[in-house]
């Protein structure tokens, strides 16, 4: 192998490791976020179901998390928890959250490049 191949290889590891950790720092925040509006026992919500018609921000929240609503029902049925319907909310921003790694990780590597 040349030593221009291997420099590329040893580069590009840390770049997809790089996304990889993006996307799931992103998809965590997402969903703690979403915990803490949606969620029952959440400490804003004090273990009552939040109400959609009361909170317009939570009205967006089941907006934006549409996909992963109809993965939970799909995968767990309505008779699923709350920490399942989370975990599809984290499946939901994680695949979301991937383009935003990659792009991150290949413009810290761009900026690399230029020093």
């Amino acid at each position: 192998m040349s030593a221009s191949n291997q420099e590329s290889k040893k580069r590009g590891r840390p770049t997809l490791t790089e996304a990889v950790l993006v996307a799931i720092a992103f998809a965590v925040l997402v969903t703690v976020c979403g915990w803490f509006i949606a969620g029952k026992a959440s400490p804003i919500n004090h273990g009552v179901e939040p109400d959609v018609h009361c909170r317009p921000l939570l009205g967006l929240w089941v907006v934006a998390n549409f996909p992963a609503a109809i993965l939970f029902i799909s995968l767990f049925s309505k008779l699923g928890s709350e920490t399942q319907y989370f975990f599809c909310v984290f499946l939901q921003w994680l695949a979301l959250g991937t383009p935003l790694g990659l792009i991150v990780a290949s413009m810290r590597r761009a900026a690399k490049t230029h020093e």
